[in-house]
């Protein structure tokens, strides 16, 4: 009597998983070490340090895991494991509404660059969607 094979999950700590992991810490810490201004030796370099390079790290870990989730999302919702916002035109669409932001309204502040390209990278992405149909 033989038994049908069954599937065994793989471990989800395994060396390659903590290879990558040690990696990204190396690299935070490497963020936070790097900077113009000499911290070390400054009287003023703790404030500095908090002022600059800790929320610059931050946004920069906020900005990957948005771009992963961002990449997920796009493979689940087309079913196809190698589609990345970047090859359906989300970035280029972003990017032309900072053109046009610039070209229509150059006096624009930061956060309505910010909106506009936010926009029409969703319209972007939403034309790609239509084509995909």
């Amino acid at each position: 009597m033989s038994s049908a094979p069954t599937a065994t999950r793989p471990a989800l700590l395994d060396w390659k998983f903590l290879a990558g992991a040690g990696v990204v810490v190396a690299l935070l810490f490497a963020s936070l070490a790097v900077g113009q201004y000499d911290i070390l030796g400054a009287e003023d370099g703790w404030a500095m340090f908090n002022a600059t390079r800790v929320p610059r790290t931050i946004a920069l870990i906020l900005a990957g895991a948005a771009m992963a989730m961002s990449g997920l999302i796009m493979q689940m919702l087309t079913q196809n494991r190698f589609v990345e916002p970047t090859t359906t035109g989300t970035t280029e669409w972003a990017g032309l509404g900072l053109l046009a932001t610039m070209v229509f309204a150059p006096n624009a502040s930061i956060l309505v660059r910010m909106i506009v390209a936010v926009a029409f990278a969703f319209v972007g992405t939403m034309v790609f969607f239509a084509f995909l149909r």
